[in-house]
């Protein structure tokens, strides 16, 4: 479980007289009849998909004991229990005894759509989760931009007391709006201060949970999502111990294929692993966004990286209630690789590939737009000091002729053979790989798009390569 849901369960233990006091003033508890009659019952809500809260709304008693997936867990105490199943269905039931040995037994099958619980999913604000997916991520944002500026009836207390935003069940009265998927707007007032708004954005951040369920199909002809480096290959020199910086972005549509209705788009971008450090990707909406400038838009960014994830999420939305049509890129991404890491890799050439996986762009009523998702985006960090020796006399070992080529190119090289050769595009992909054996031989380079290549080659037991372009 998360770092964050953590803290936010030792909240909750802490303030559970906070949230008996809200969860009392709605139960009906009813008083015992005459006669030492006694009945059993409880109320359970949801704090996650993986935690539930039990509440004890029995008739007085002098006892209780709860039995979930089978086993007995007695709790004498608040009446209050916080439980994480190890399934969905699973049956609970309370048990109770009074002073006068009256006893009851009260079963309920817990199921996630179970309409039994004290909070179903459309009933309590949980905030940042204004989807209904019982998790505040990226994706969240989206509804925040539909319903920007709309106001409601504010939440008039909290389950925990100055923590309007913190990740528990909060009651509200519905607003008068509704998303496309049949949420309520209250959800979308995150603060719950009566107004959907900026300060709804924190809440996503506070009760962040990525998604990693969704799939997003790709629709063959339909405007692109993509990401590109601005330069597809930065060299670097390991004896200046500086960081590597670079830069991508993030585009919807294209000139032939532009976005119609667009109104909000949020993702995610896979990095590798055991390359970045936290905080070392960072991004920004383009002074050029086709959404608009950025201050009439809001956005969320999270580095997962923090828990150890290589991923970024990001979302964009507009705060009018127009769409736009265009096409565009929408974000900055600033990379800064640490020189001590690749220097370290001890390659000379490191593939840095950036990949969306979850996408969702939305229009202006809500309606998911189809899109075509891109290739991943590669640069290739070039270790010039292991890509070009600074010996002369071991660099007229080796002759690569002739450099320009259009069709073919030859390698010769004295006193040791050539063992292996790979052939690198710009990008770092290996395209080519095979044996040699041999001090001399010639490489076909036909059908190749013109541009900058890299050649490696294992002499002996070192590597050493050279730059190729194909005209």
């Amino acid at each position: 479980m998360y770092n964050g849901l953590l803290a936010m369960t030792n909240l909750i233990r802490s303030s559970l007289f906070l949230l008996m006091s809200l969860f009392w003033s709605i139960q009906v508890v009813v008083a015992t009849p005459p006669g030492g009659s006694c009945k059993a019952d409880f109320s359970f809500a949801f704090l996650s998909d993986t935690t539930l809260i039990f509440f004890n709304t029995s008739t007085p008693h002098n006892s209780h004991v709860w039995t979930l997936e089978g086993s007995s867990l007695y709790n004498n105490d608040s009446g209050v229990l916080l439980y994480e199943p190890s399934t969905l269905p699973f049956e609970a039931c309370l048990a109770i005894e009074t002073a006068d040995a009256c006893r009851d037994t009260f079963c309920l099958m817990i199921t996630r759509e179970s309409t039994d619980a004290f909070c179903i999913q459309n009933e309590c604000v949980w905030p940042g989760d204004t989807n209904g997916d019982w998790k505040a991520n990226q994706f969240d944002l989206l509804n925040i931009g539909l319903g920007y500026g709309k106001m409601g009836p504010p939440r008039e207390e909290f389950p925990i007391e100055g923590n309007p935003t913190a990740w528990a069940p909060n009651t509200s009265t519905d607003w008068d709006d509704w998303t496309i998927n049949s949420i309520n707007y209250k959800h979308l007032d995150c603060d719950g201060d009566g107004t959907i708004g900026d300060d709804d954005v924190q809440a996503i951040i506070d009760n962040y949970r990525p998604d990693f369920s969704l799939v997003t199909p790709s629709t063959p002809g339909a405007p692109p999502v993509f990401l590109e480096f601005t330069n597809p290959v930065v060299e670097w020199d390991n004896t200046s111990n500086e960081d590597i910086v670079f830069q991508a972005q993030v585009f919807v549509g294209t000139n032939d294929n532009p976005i119609t209705n667009l109104h909000g788009l949020a993702l995610d971008i896979s990095h590798p692993a055991g390359i970045a450090e936290v905080g070392s990707i960072t991004s920004v909406p383009t002074e050029d966004s086709p959404l608009g400038a950025p201050e009439d838009l809001l956005d969320v960014k999270f580095d997962l990286l923090t828990r150890e994830i290589p991923r970024y999420d990001l979302a964009i939305t507009r705060k009018a209630t127009s769409g736009i049509d265009g096409f565009g890129a929408i974000f900055d991404l600033n990379f800064i690789v640490s020189g001590d890491i690749i220097g370290g890799l001890n390659e000379p050439i490191t593939a840095f590939e950036i990949a969306l996986e979850r996408v969702r762009l939305i229009d202006s009523e809500g309606d998911t737009i189809a899109v075509s998702i891109g290739l991943p985006a590669t640069i290739s960090i070039v270790n010039s000091k292991l890509a070009n020796t600074d010996d002369p006399e071991e660099a007229m070992k080796v002759k690569l002729f002739p450099n320009p080529t259009r069709n073919a190119f030859e390698l010769q090289v004295q006193d040791q053979d050539i063992r292996q050769l790979e052939l690198f595009d710009s990008q770092g992909r290996r395209l080519r790989s095979r044996i040699i054996e041999s001090r001399r031989t010639t490489v076909d380079v036909k059908g190749l798009n013109r541009g900058l290549y890299w050649v490696r080659m294992q002499i002996g037991d070192k590597w050493v390569v050279r730059r190729l372009v194909v005209d």
